[in-house]
């Protein structure tokens, strides 16, 4: 297909979905309705995650493509189901943060890789736009939850729900998820 048609077929994809209508992406994006994640709230019972710690300089991560890879190299090796749709979250910190692979259930063995949320109480956001723009958005749910209950939120968690080729151009989503 032409570059022309491609990005036409894009930008109509993402037209799509940012009405609110569901439809087929025609490259690696998760097929989500972005309505269904902003300022909502979510109790995460029993929400598991296969978690890797990630290298991190002042709060930005070192070689996450490259830790992804693995981390989802070793959840297919441990024939862990993954959450549908997949979630790839990560977890920053000044030194060190962490990939979050989600996994349909938690695992019948122990695992130190492996993390469940219980009767986590958690935030969602929607940001649209350039990563270094985020912080704006990370202040917007915090004044959010902080209306709804009266508290701070102590932990910060992103999942980047476009692919790669998306999230280098002008159509990044990201969930931030917030937990009191």
């Amino acid at each position: 297909m032409p570059a022309k048609r491609r990005s036409a077929r894009k930008r109509e994809v993402s037209s799509k979905r940012e009405r609110g209508r569901k439809t087929e992406p025609s490259c690696g994006c998760p097929d989500i309705k972005l309505s269904d994640w902003d300022l909502k709230e979510h109790i995460w019972n029993g929400k598991t995650f296969y978690t890797k710690k990630l290298n991190m300089f002042l709060g930005m991560p070192f070689g996450i493509g490259k830790k992804i890879e693995q981390t989802m190299d070793e959840v297919i090796e441990k024939k862990y189901g993954l959450s549908q749709p997949i979630q790839i979250l990560s977890k920053h910190g000044a030194f060190s943060g962490m990939v979050m692979v989600g996994l349909k259930s938690a695992p019948k063995t122990p695992d130190d890789n492996v993390m469940i949320f219980r009767n986590a109480k958690v935030f969602s956001k929607v940001h649209t736009g350039p990563y270094n723009r985020i912080s704006e958005s990370m202040r917007d749910l915090d004044k959010h939850v902080m209306k709804t209950t009266g508290k701070k939120a102590n932990e910060f968690y992103f999942w980047y729900a476009s692919c790669p080729d998306c999230f280098v151009g002008k159509n990044q989503k990201t969930i931030i998820f917030a937990k009191v």
